[in-house]
């Protein structure tokens, strides 16, 4: 049963334009600062979807949502959720309806460790655990969706990660560099600003099939220490440079570099195809929004947090894939909520929308924005909107 999250039935309303103008695919393969780009464009020129999300998924009989921290769709609309308090995952149908705890937190065979994350595999879902073991729940002939196998991968670099498998026999994954510390007293020691990371390919015997194929950058908290050290305090900065990532439905990859807007298109074989620009015009941060930024962060740390913050905001910080060939690019976010530019795989700008504070965008499937409703003093939902596109 959908009940209204906002007062109002769901509605989706602006014209779907394309802008030919801002192709990032021009003959010439001009890039950012040669002199020969294609005109820019604001989020303010793009049509205006306007969309109302209303809840699919809250309190029930048989569940009671936590900490709702990753969603998956399913081909046939079920919706498999990941809860922290408990760790647990569940499933339910395209309506909403609770189907079953797939998994819970345990060492047992497909059981769940605190830290783990939910993640896609072709034909369902699948978790990565510390050890190295990777667990794959799959459909039955009921759509029920159950413990299926598991398979160990060996690895003493526990500064490699499990992030999703593409296709049978085929696993990204992805490193990060690792940081010795010597001195506990000095923050970026601890927490230096970037974090580097290098994707490659393995398969469910651990031989590495591709061993880069392409780099990630990844912006770190801001660490204050005090009291001699017994006291840590983390700050998160806003407006990351940190590279995006996102899947399509057919196994290809999309890398986007939110420095230059430039977004890459890698295929399941690790091979580029396609290489765009996403032209949105540049956007300054104000002295306002840096003071709004730093109200938190201790005054003598301002200086250190203001040297990561960089003048003008990133294109995106964020990206999503939808199963119609669109690519969903989270430009701002603010105490109001979310912005997206929505285009086509080409970087080409079709449209924007709005999602309230909390309203975290999981999936864009079936012609639904499926939502993680995630307030701080509230259950948590999963709320829906649909695309009449």
């Amino acid at each position: 049963m959908l009940k209204s999250a906002l007062g109002g039935l769901v509605v989706l309303t602006g014209a779907i334009t394309l802008f030919t103008s801002c192709s990032g695919n021009d003959e010439s393969g001009a890039r950012p600062g040669s002199g020969n780009e294609t005109a820019t464009f604001t989020e303010a020129d793009l049509p205006h979807w306007v969309v109302e999300p209303v809840t699919l998924i809250d309190e029930s009989d048989n569940y009671m949502p936590g900490q709702i921290q990753g969603l998956q769709v399913m081909p046939n609309g079920h919706i498999v959720v990941m809860d922290r308090t408990p760790i647990s995952i569940h499933q339910f149908d395209d309506s909403g309806n609770w189907l079953r705890q797939v998994s819970r937190e345990g060492s047992g065979p497909g059981e769940l460790e605190p830290w783990n994350q939910i993640q896609y595999a072709p034909n369902g879902i699948a978790v990565g655990r510390m050890d190295g073991t990777v667990m794959l729940y799959e459909p039955g002939d009921d759509n029920l969706i159950r413990f299926s196998r598991d398979f160990n991968i060996q690895s003493e670099d526990r500064s490699s990660s499990f992030v999703r498998m593409l296709e049978p026999g085929r696993l990204l994954y992805q490193s990060t560099n690792r940081v010795e510390i010597t001195d506990n007293s000095d923050p970026d020691q601890m927490m230096p600003e970037f974090r580097y990371g290098t994707a490659f390919f393995m398969n469910e015997d651990g031989e590495i099939l591709r061993d880069s194929v392409y780099s990630t950058v990844q912006h770190a908290p801001l660490l204050s220490i005090s009291g001699g050290g017994t006291s840590i305090q983390v700050h998160y900065l806003p407006w990351r440079f940190s590279t995006a990532q996102a899947f399509t439905t057919d196994g290809s990859i999309i890398i986007g570099d939110p420095e230059n807007g430039e977004i890459i298109t890698i295929n399941a074989n690790g091979e580029e195809i396609s290489r765009s620009i996403f032209r949105i015009e540049e956007r300054m941060v104000t002295r306002e929004e840096l003071n709004r930024a730093l109200e938190d962060i201790p005054r003598e740390e301002h200086r250190r947090a203001e040297s990561r913050i960089k003048p003008h905001k990133p294109a995106f910080t964020r990206i999503l894939a939808d199963d119609s060939n669109r690519l969903w690019l989270q430009t701002s976010r603010s105490d109001d909520g979310f912005t997206y530019v929505i285009t086509d795989l080409n970087a080409n700008p079709l449209g924007r929308m709005e999602l309230p504070a909390f309203h975290n965008l999981a999936a864009v499937r079936n012609g639904r924005l499926y939502i993680r409703y995630t307030p701080d003093d509230d259950l948590h939902e999963v709320r829906v909107a649909s695309l009449n596109l």
